[in-house]
């Protein structure tokens, strides 16, 4: 069984966040915020803030954990 990475540490599931958080214009002129390179400075800041980033950590895994549930 492959391992996965903590929420932090997986840059596809935080580029995917943040483009749900802060999606593209629906014109398409401005891009999503997961499209901006910014997952590893976004994950970098949160491990560095000691009472946010275990808080967020835990979130971003409840969020992926739900996403991998699949509808019977």
């Amino acid at each position: 069984m492959k391992e996965q990475r903590a929420a932090l540490d997986d840059s596809e599931f935080i580029d995917a966040l943040l483009s749900l958080v802060i999606p593209p214009s629906v014109d398409g002129n401005l891009p999503g915020a997961g499209t901006l390179g910014l997952a590893p400075a976004v994950a970098a800041a949160l491990r560095a803030d000691k009472l946010l980033g275990p808080l967020v950590e835990v979130g971003a895994e409840a969020v992926r954990a739900a996403g991998a549930v699949r509808a019977p």
